[in-house]
């Protein structure tokens, strides 16, 4: 089926096809998983996905299995195997181009493992139908090499291989004995065949990552925190083998989930509970909340996680209560076959979130808010401070909101719109201090200023200079902050004698960051000050020089573009100002700062997160025209349009409609 009727068919012939650089695309998909959490996670979770999605026994999971091994080949290459059995096998045709034009039927499952984003029907949509999966697999392997092989139930074998070359996606596959002699041939006798029926997804030496995940057991527990379910309730089988060292996948103790209060815990669970989206109503068929009253829980299980399918996809954490409640308290949403589907169709393409400003996973994420919110007030005895609830809600609301306006520009071509007069020639750099600081960037495990929990603070290495002729004492204090919070003691706090025309320094840092220590997430500033104890000409506590560095926890840094950010102001009782809803002044950058009136009726109204970031980006829309038609180099407006009052009120009509349709349809994410 063809979607073009404006092309002649021999012009559409002979035309070239859209070159994708795959290195890139590759890297954006493992950068993507990893900002959520690692390759590894994302390695385990796609692998058993697959497996379970399936599996030949869908209501028991009889004699479902699923096997990961670490194995060093004869070859020197190191593969790293993920198989499943009690499964169908990736059954189906070797399929032509041309078949591929219509949704899949369920049996063609070769053809949708080796293809992107071909699924079934919508309504029976498989768990990993958008084939992000293959491509973890790929971006975890040095080579950027995939092998798989699989055994159909009729008996027949083939063997398939992907790589990643700058331009392309190479497949290939080899049916049954050339198959089996192929795989013997590439792996230099290292593996053998598949010999039961099911699949088989071999990575051609994993990056060292990965390895070093699988070896120290971080491995083994992400399955058993994402498959939980799975394992405790179809007591199904996870292996993973390094050499003669075989170890099983086992539920976190914690989920052996108790019904009834005790000393150690205290309980809130409800079944069937309804949840109202317009008109439409859906059931949670479990919610199941614990909190842990001797001991706090393993972080990665703080919250209340969303489970579909069998698996983890995220957690809602419970808000605005002490830290110590947060990190004791955790649990499980399911839901029944209508919900699970509805809510299936806003998941992320990667498997760990939802688009929660659609109205599905919106309502579910308010229920089980509302009910946390119950939890804490009636079993655990904590009020929540509805001005923090609002402080907390606005911040995130305006950050959101720049985030996804931000997005969306970008990918619009809009940046650089507001291009100011060139500026004054810069002035001689001022002389370099000479008591000063001197603090080294933070090492990252992305390329991008975000940590996860669990994840290490590296770097940040603190020289104290002394430059001056005379010797000194000072004191170096280094510190985090949050906002004007410090956050726990001081990471270093020292009165230091440093010699004339030398230096000091500070071993840098390498801090784990967990949710006891960093309960919230967002922007954190680390700060080093030196302060004079005995400083000739300088008074006792005078503030010498200080330096700052910035991370993000469990967030993307902001989106950099035309917003810097969102600011609350009163326009007070001028009839004339109460109106505005808001406007873009300028910023401290290049940028602008987006002011909205908090007291204009139409914000008053939006009590809901979600709700308050979806006005926010409304009203940025209708100012982003006014500041392109100011910009001196701008390109979207023609002159003949900014003559002519009726296209050009058509014309800024249609960009703000562009906006608002990027961010309702969910082209670009509000930032988590």
């Amino acid at each position: 089926m063809t979607i073009n009727t404006l092309i002649p068919k021999a012009d559409i012939s002979s035309s070239r096809s859209t070159v994708t650089n795959w290195k890139n695309k590759v890297k954006e998909i493992v950068d993507s998983y990893s900002a959520r959490h690692s390759i590894s996670h994302g390695v385990q979770k796609d692998a058993i996905q697959n497996g379970w999605d399936a599996r030949t026994d869908k209501r028991h999971a009889k004699n479902w299995l699923m096997k990961f091994e670490l194995i060093k080949g004869k070859d020197k290459n190191t593969y790293f195997t993920m198989t499943d059995s009690g499964t169908t096998g990736l059954t189906g045709r070797v399929l032509q181009p041309e078949e591929l034009e219509t949704d899949l039927p369920i049996e063609e499952r070769w053809g949708r493992f080796e293809n992107v984003a071909f699924t079934k029907s919508p309504e029976e949509e498989a768990l990993g139908a958008r084939g992000r999966g293959k491509f973890i697999f790929v971006g975890a392997s040095e080579n950027y090499v995939i092998l798989y092989d699989t055994l159909k139930p009729d008996g027949s074998y083939r063997l398939g291989f992907r790589t990643i070359e700058l331009t392309d996606s190479k497949i290939n596959c080899f049916d049954d004995d050339e198959g089996r002699k192929k795989l013997v041939e590439y792996t230099k006798k290292t593996l053998k065949p598949l010999d039961k029926v099911g699949t088989r997804i071999i990575i051609v030496n994993p990056v060292k990552e990965f390895i070093d995940d699988y070896k120290s057991e971080s491995f083994l527990r992400y399955i058993e925190e994402t498959w939980w379910e799975i394992i405790a309730k179809c007591d199904v089988k996870i292996y993973t083998i390094d050499g003669k060292t075989k170890k099983t996948a086992k539920a976190p103790k914690e989920f052996v989930l108790y019904d009834k209060d005790s000393t150690s815990f205290t309980i809130w669970k409800k079944d069937n509970e309804k949840v109202r989206v317009g008109r439409k109503e859906y059931r949670i068929k479990h919610l199941h909340f614990v909190c842990s009253l001797k001991k706090e829980v393993p972080e990665d299980l703080h919250g209340v996680a969303i489970q579909r399918g069998g698996m983890k996809i995220c957690s809602i954490p419970i808000r605005y209560v002490p830290a110590n409640i947060t990190n004791s308290i955790y649990g499980y949403v399911s839901f029944d076959k209508e919900l699970e589907q509805a809510i299936q169709k806003e998941e992320d393409p990667d498997h760990y979130g939802f688009s929660f400003r659609k109205s599905v996973p919106a309502a579910v994420r308010h229920k089980i808010e509302d009910e946390l919110e119950r939890f804490a007030r009636e079993k655990l005895g904590i009020g929540v401070s509805p001005e923090d609830r609002k402080k907390q809600m606005q911040s995130d609301a305006e950050r959101k909101a720049i985030y996804a306006v931000n997005r969306i520009l970008k990918k619009m071509g809009l940046t650089g719109i507001t291009i100011p007069p060139p500026p004054p020639p810069p002035p001689p750099p001022p002389p370099r201090k000479l008591l000063r600081l001197e603090m080294s960037d933070f090492t990252f495990p992305r390329n991008i200023r975000r940590l996860n929990y669990g994840e290490h603070l590296k770097g940040g290495e603190l020289v104290a200079v002394n430059d001056t002729k005379d010797k000194i004492v000072v004191n170096l204090k280094m510190y985090i902050v949050k906002g004007d919070m410090q956050i726990g003691p001081h990471l270093c706090d020292s009165n230091v004698e440093i010699q004339s025309k030398s230096a000091l320094t500070i071993n840098p840092l390498d801090l784990e960051i967990t949710k006891t220590k960093f309960p919230t997430s967002g922007r954190y500033i680390v700060r080093a000050r030196m302060v004079a104890i005995s400083v000739p000409s300088q008074k006792k506590g005078a503030e010498l020089h200080k330096v700052a560095r910035a991370f993000y926890l469990e967030e993307d840094p902001p989106e950099t573009g035309l917003f810097e950010k969102c600011e609350a102001i009163s326009y007070g009782d001028d009839e004339d100002l109460m109106t505005i809803m808001g406007e873009a002044v300028s910023g401290t950058d290049q940028g602008y700062i987006f002011q909205y009136n908090k007291d204009h009726p139409a914000y008053a109204v939006n009590n809901d997160g979600d709700e308050l970031t979806g006005y926010l980006v409304r009203i940025m829309a209708d100012e982003i025209p006014r500041v392109v038609l100011r910009s001196h180099q701008q390109k979207i407006f023609t002159q003949e349009e900014i003559s002519d009052p009726e296209q050009l009120a058509k014309k800024i009509s249609l960009l703000q409609g562009k906006i608002l349709y990027a961010y309702i349809s969910g082209i670009v994410s509000g930032g988590g």
